[in-house]
């Protein structure tokens, strides 16, 4: 999002700066309009001690703001829960943008009965302190607002729902020609339990037995895996059937659409899916569940198929049901593209960003 945003605002005629960590100074993305600035990043993605990126970021920000006139400070992730501190003492209007899939119950009172729960969910308490000291929050999905109003106590007034845009190169994926009887299945994103990769491996075992004759079917898997995955395929006896690729960028991945006759993303929960968006833009028929902020985005039947999460059976169903209906599943994914490109487009998305803006700007 932070690239997307930044670049589709700066095009739009507004100086826009955007703050990255990163311990090597790489550009994520080509085609860059807007103008960078580096924090230090202290370790790796999944280490805790990341968490301390907070204060190189504020540090970043504050150096900004302090030759540069800002207007507005935008958060974006955890990492900038500080900077409500930055934007007061420069006279910025802060806001924040709503990610995270989940949220647990934090409160004042509850934080006096239960303290242990300040240190272990510390992340999302500053998150929550950020977003009480936001003059506006953005959520990604009305599932993501919906559930911040129940779990952190925030005021329905203050958030205003702005999708996230889905990056136009996903636009340009074209499929190749995939044999009938070769069925090729995709999964990515990050292997973590909120992503039900687990239960599209058991559900894999169940079209495997339930396939005809001259069938074939082989899922890939891309994401980073510890191994948890990869050890419950082979427990399964699906090692020759499923392929885990790694962690692939975003060329990679639009090559690994190309040659997809099916995409399952059996989420447990998401803030938004933007995975789900990616495989509808590239016109890849997508089998995902009927919950969380799925729903806003997938319309069972006309732009994707829907099914209960943590069922494996019914996941087998539709996956069945999709190999032997292509014609019907082809239909479904070019109206699933064709929705992602009325709704969901980067311009589109900055434009309800300006308009928030400016409506903060003019309200003094």
């Amino acid at each position: 999002m932070t690239h997307n945003l930044g670049k589709q605002l700066s095009q739009m005629g507004h100086r826009v700066f955007v703050v990255y960590s990163a311990s090597e100074q790489i550009v994520p993305l080509e085609g860059v309009s807007y103008e960078i600035i580096w924090a230090k990043d202290i370790g790796k993605y999944k280490h805790s001690w990341r968490r301390l990126n907070i204060f190189t970021i504020a540090r970043a920000v504050q150096k900004l703001a302090s030759r540069t006139h800002i207007d507005i400070i935008q958060g974006i992730t955890y990492e900038a829960t500080l900077l409500h501190l930055v934007a007061k003492r420069n006279n910025c209007i802060f806001v924040m943008t709503i990610h995270r899939p989940y949220y647990p119950k934090l409160n004042s009172a509850r934080l006096l009965v239960r303290p242990d729960i300040l240190y272990r969910e510390n992340v999302c308490f500053l998150e929550w302190y950020a977003f009480r000291k936001a003059r506006k929050l953005f959520a990604v999905s009305n599932y993501a607002k919906a559930h911040v109003i129940a779990n952190l106590g925030l005021k329905a007034e203050k958030i205003e729902v702005i999708y996230n845009g889905i990056a136009p190169e996903f636009f340009d994926v074209r499929q190749r020609n995939i044999p009938t009887d070769e069925i090729k299945l995709t999964s990515y994103g990050r292997l973590e339990p909120q992503k039900g990769i687990d239960i599209l491996l058991k559900s894999l075992v169940l079209v495997l037995n339930g396939l005809e004759r001259n069938q074939k079917v082989h899922l890939t898997i891309a994401g980073e895996d510890e191994g948890q995955y990869e050890k419950l395929a082979e427990n399964l006896g699906l090692s020759e059937n499923v392929n885990f690729v790694g962690w692939l960028n975003s060329e990679q991945l639009r090559q690994l659409l190309s040659e997809t006759s099916l995409c399952v993303l059996p989420s447990r929960v998401e803030s938004f899916g933007l995975a789900m968006g990616e495989v509808m833009a590239a016109g890849v028929p997508i089998i995902s569940t009927n919950t969380s902020s799925i729903p806003e985005i997938i319309t069972d039947g006309e732009t994707g198929l829907l099914v209960p999460p943590e069922n494996p059976e019914a996941l087998a169903e539709k996956i069945l049901y999709a190999i032997n209906h292509p014609a019907e599943m082809g239909a479904i994914a070019q109206a699933g593209r064709k929705r992602i490109k009325e709704n969901f487009t980067w311009e589109k998305i900055a434009e309800r960003y300006c308009q928030a803006f400016e409506s903060l700007l003019n309200s003094g």
